[in-house]
C-alpha cells in the first residue's frame, strides 16, 4: 500500500512525535510510506539544507520510506490563499514524482484541516 502521510513535524529532528512513529513502523511492516515534513520550524533554524526555495526534494530513507520536504516558496502560508497555492504546488510536486514511480493509487494520510483544500485535486480520493 502506497501513503502519502502528511506528517507536519521535521522527521530528522527529535524528539519524535507520533506522526513519526506511525510513519516509521507502517514502512517497516511493507507499507511504501511518503512523509511530507514541514518545510519551516516555527522552533528550530533548519541548518541541514534540505529546503530549496523552489524545488520541493525527495530523500530515500529506506526500502519503504521517503522524506518529502516541500520547497519554501511560501515559508508561512498563514491565511487561506497562499496554505491553498501551498498545497497545491505541493500536490502537483508529489503527483509528478508519483508519476515517474508509476504510483497510481495512494492513501492520503492527514490530520491537519488545512489539508483538505487539495482533496478535490485528487482523483480517484479514497478517504
Amino acid at each position: 500500500m502506497n501513503i502519502l502521510f502528511y506528517g507536519g513535524h521535521k522527521w530528522e529532528s527529535g524528539p519524535w512525535f507520533r506522526k513519526q512513529q506511525f510513519a516509521s513502523r507502517l514502512s517497516q511492516k511493507g507499507h511504501r510510506v511518503f512523509y511530507i515534513e514541514s518545510s519551516v520550524s516555527m522552533i528550530r533554524v533548519n541548518n541541514s539544507g534540505n529546503n530549496s526555495l523552489l524545488r520541493t526534494k525527495i530523500k530515500k530513507i529506506s526500502e519503504n520510506l521517503f522524506i518529502i520536504t516541500p520547497s519554501m516558496m511560501f515559508p508561512y502560508p498563514n491565511n487561506y490563499y497562499s496554505r491553498k497555492l501551498y498545497n497545491l504546488k505541493l500536490l502537483w510536486e508529489i503527483k509528478r514524482f508519483f508519476k515517474k514511480i508509476d504510483i497510481e493509487d495512494f492513501i492520503f494520510w492527514f490530520n491537519q484541516a488545512e489539508m483538505a483544500s487539495v482533496l478535490n485535486h485528487i482523483k480517484q480520493l479514497k478517504i
